[in-house]
């Protein structure tokens, strides 16, 4: 009696350890005892569950789970191997304590429900399998992908080298020429002097929209460079005036200044600022009827930003526009804009620009009545202390 009790604790003891996760046991009994046989069935299976989780490990480290169906065979499996293993303890402990009218369970059932799991996993595993040359199929998409773009990166590259050479210094040597054809203008009759002007013009156009096709580039590119340095806002707004005056007063637009004298200095690129500016009057003179008034201006804003600002009495932008004109090639549609529409570059690159600075850029509009462009820029911190 006392032997059978033993082997029944190390039995039971064992399966416990089993059903708390351990299925390293190995249940040690002499092979005369008459539950050798129970003891080395429960040895096989714990040898065989060792190798299964091993799989569903692998399985869970590579997150298969919500994907194959399988596993849930296998949760399921594994539940009912756990409960035949309680039923066996609750045989063997009433064995222990007398009870030899208890039959004990030859495992059969246990066993069958150890081989449904393990057709689950075999199941699972094939999944896996499947769900792996997926995985590598669409690696191998990826991987071509990579190539293709790497090979349009380059191609972007080689055009932009085309464009800077073969099409930019030709353009200036042909103004070049113009320009200086132009300076005798008494030998010129009026027909070929309106030829020559235009070709400067022209020339300019096509020089502005490669130099917009340049800096687009750059920024979809990431090699965009800013200087820092000290710049005079106010300095740049009367300069910027100052080269769009004439233009204006050919239209009949009025074109004015409002800065304040104690703008503080302010760090950043003085040539890309001067860019912005550039880009914004040459849109307000493009547009404004004449007649019309363009105001530029600056002053400070919420104390650390100071809000620069263009104004014109245009047609105005519809709202659908108002975001849009800051996207590449974002354009406003209508008969009143259409024979006027530059390449669709410049708000872009100026909204590229300002955020680099660290402000923003924006528009408020009326139709009908004319548009604001507003920007700001930050006051550096030690401008902001004085």
């Amino acid at each position: 009696m006392g032997n059978r009790n033993s082997d029944i604790e190390k039995i039971v003891d064992s399966i416990n350890q089993i059903l708390n996760g351990n299925y390293k046991i190995h249940i040690d009994i002499d092979s005369q005892s008459e539950f050798s046989e129970i003891a080395e069935e429960i040895n096989e299976l714990c040898d065989d569950l060792q190798s299964s989780f091993l799989v569903i490990k692998k399985i869970k480290r590579g997150n298969f789970s919500s994907e194959i169906k399988g596993t849930r065979g296998i949760a399921a499996g594994l539940k009912t191997v756990q409960a035949d293993f309680r039923h066996l303890i609750r045989q063997l402990k009433k064995v222990a304590d007398g009870d030899l009218s208890q039959k004990i369970l030859p495992l059969g059932d246990l066993s069958k429900s150890f081989n449904s799991m393990i057709i689950s996993l075999k199941n699972a595993r094939e999944e896996l399998k499947k769900l792996n040359l997926k995985l590598e199929n669409e690696a191998k998409k990826l991987k071509l992908a990579n190539k293709r773009l790497k090979e349009l990166d380059q191609e972007k590259t080689d055009l932009m080298n085309m464009v800077t050479h073969d099409i930019r210094n030709p353009l200036s040597s042909i103004k070049g020429f113009a320009e200086l054809m132009l300076m005798n203008k008494d030998q010129l009759t009026a027909k070929w002097k309106k030829y020559l002007e235009t070709i400067v013009t022209e020339s300019n156009r096509l020089n502005a929209l490669v130099s917009g096709f340049l800096d687009i580039a750059r920024i979809e590119s990431g090699t965009m460079q800013f200087k820092s340095e000290s710049v005079d806002l106010a300095e740049l707004i009367v300069h910027a005036v100052s080269v769009y005056q004439s233009n204006a007063e050919s239209h009949d637009i009025l074109l004015i200044s409002e800065t304040h004298d104690d703008l503080p200095v302010i760090l950043g690129d003085k040539d890309r600022i001067a860019q912005v500016f550039s880009n914004l009057l040459g849109n307000a003179v493009k547009f404004t009827p004449e007649g019309g008034k363009i105001t530029i201006g600056a002053r400070m804003f919420e104390r650390s930003f100071i809000k620069i600002f263009v104004r014109d009495t245009g047609p105005g932008i519809p709202a659908e526009y108002r975001e849009k004109i800051f996207k590449k090639f974002g354009r406003v549609e209508g008969e009143s804009v259409r024979k006027k529409r530059g390449s669709g570059l410049g708000l872009t690159i100026c909204k590229e620009i300002v955020e680099n600075h660290g402000g923003r850029i924006w528009v408020e509009s009326k139709v009908g009545k004319g548009s604001t462009f507003y920007l700001t820029l930050p006051v550096s911190q030690d401008q902001m202390k004085r």
